[in-house]
């Protein structure tokens, strides 16, 4: 490869997952750096509250587990401000289209792109809460989301191939949901091909931050890595110990 030709995406992934795999700790980010936007937060101790306009923003759909409750009123307090300039989603990881409804339900003008392969994680199949849920999911996907059949679009495939074939087709997003397999290096493939399929003032969320605490091969070390990666053109809206919210920017010389 020619020192001018850019680097693709296997070689920029290998790169991350080599400078992952050679440290245990990612960068530390500079905590000072001037006035920060609006929703940067400390890590919050509790979730905020559910809005009572969402009480019963799934009644009727089929459901076997509460994957989001908790996370509404977060979103509700990050995303209000951004509201009328999200027309673009993707979120990786539907499961039964539980989040999916938010989406679609706040942001009323946006089409909402849904990739998930419906087969679980390798952990849902070996006795865990969710095994015994994993038949039927994606017809309960289906169900849920039909009274919005003409902003979805489903895509069957794992997220690699699925997120490159975006990027190929120069797709582009107001906000990802990035929330798939929540292992270390599943997390920074996504991670890195999700930010070239965002927007600029586009926002990114991650889930289940902290799951995992201190585990090296659990989400937080790799969204940690990423943001440091991305620091020229990144800035962090909000960070709980469920989710990490962050807008693209224009790329700031160094």
């Amino acid at each position: 490869m020619s020192t001018g030709q850019a680097l693709s995406i296997a070689d920029r992934i290998d790169r991350v997952k080599r400078a992952l795999l050679g440290r245990s700790e990612p960068p530390p980010v500079a905590k000072d750096q001037g006035p920060q936007p609006p929703h940067a937060v400390a890590k919050e101790q509790s979730p905020e509250p559910l809005p009572a306009e969402y009480m019963h923003l799934w009644d009727g759909k089929r459901l076997t587990h509460d994957m989001t409750r908790s996370r509404i009123g977060t979103w509700v307090k990050v995303l209000t401000p951004y509201r009328s300039a999200v027309h673009s989603i993707l979120e990786i990881g539907s499961w039964e289209g539980q989040s999916a409804t938010f989406w679609l339900d706040f942001f009323p003008d946006c089409r909402l792109t849904c990739l998930d392969h419906f087969q679980g994680s390798p952990k849902e199949h070996h006795g865990t809460e969710f095994a015994s849920r994993l038949p039927g999911v994606e017809e309960r996907f289906d169900l849920n989301m039909r009274p919005y059949a003409n902003r979805v679009e489903k895509i069957k495939s794992h997220s690699t191939p699925g997120l490159n074939a975006l990027k190929m087709q120069k797709r582009k997003f107001d906000l990802i949901y990035v929330d798939g397999n929540h292992e270390r290096d599943e997390v920074m493939l996504d991670s890195i091909l999700s930010w070239q399929c965002l927007s600029v003032g586009g926002i990114i969320i991650w889930d289940d931050y902290d799951m995992g605490g201190e585990d090296p091969d659990k989400p937080r070390s790799a969204i940690d890595m990423f943001i440091a990666l991305q620091r020229d053109e990144i800035t962090v809206l909000h960070k709980s110990s469920e989710q990490v919210f962050a807008r693209r920017l224009e790329r700031r010389d160094t």
